[in-house]
Order: C-alpha cells, then sequence, then structure tokens
C-alpha cells in the first residue's frame, strides 16, 4: 500500500523580499523531502507563482518533467521550480490533459 501526501502550496511572487521567497521554497523542499522518505508518493497543488515554459517529450521518449502545454518560456520562479522538481523526482500534471490547445493557462 502507498499513502498521498497532498500539499497545498502557496509561494510568495517577486513582490516579497528575496529571503521570504528562499524561505518559502526552503520550507517546501524540507515538506517534500520529509514526506518523500515515507512510503507513498508527494502531490503539490496551489499557486507556485512561477511561469515554467512547456516541453512536449519526443515520441518514445521519457516524459519531460515540464507542462507539455503551458508557457512559451520560463521566469526566474520557473526554473528555480523545474530545478526543485528535479531535486525530488516530480513533474508537473497541469498541461497533460487531452483537449487542451497550446498557451492555455491552468485551471
Amino acid at each position: 500500500k502507498l499513502d498521498v501526501y497532498v500539499a497545498s502550496v502557496y509561494l510568495p511572487d517577486t513582490s516579497h523580499t528575496a529571503a521570504e521567497i528562499t524561505s518559502a521554497r526552503d520550507l517546501l523542499n524540507g515538506d517534500i523531502a520529509h514526506y518523500s522518505q515515507r512510503r507513498g508518493h508527494v502531490l503539490l497543488l496551489g499557486d507556485f507563482n512561477a511561469r515554467v515554459a512547456a516541453e512536449p517529450a519526443p515520441l518514445g521518449s521519457e516524459p519531460s518533467r515540464a507542462p507539455t502545454l503551458g508557457a512559451a518560456d520560463s521566469n526566474t520562479p520557473g526554473v528555480r521550480l523545474m530545478q526543485l522538481c528535479e531535486e525530488h523526482d516530480m513533474f508537473f500534471l497541469n498541461g497533460r490533459t487531452a483537449g487542451r490547445r497550446a498557451g492555455s493557462k491552468a485551471s
């Protein structure tokens, strides 16, 4: 039996100080590390205040960690979010649903 650990996340936007943003990201990183050590999966939902570029995976390849539909480019918080995903072997679920058009906002 595997458990699913669900977290509701809000990361501060760029109007906050660098220290506040770093502190929030560090807390999230610690929580992911803690719950990843348990038997189960970690699922993060919420507002990451980040824009992550879409990276469709080529046919027959490993799926990309990034959304398959989404922004044309990543902003700095988006790059940091992708790094967090790589560190914890996580990937985006939004932008992977059938019928969404490229560039449409997640809802």
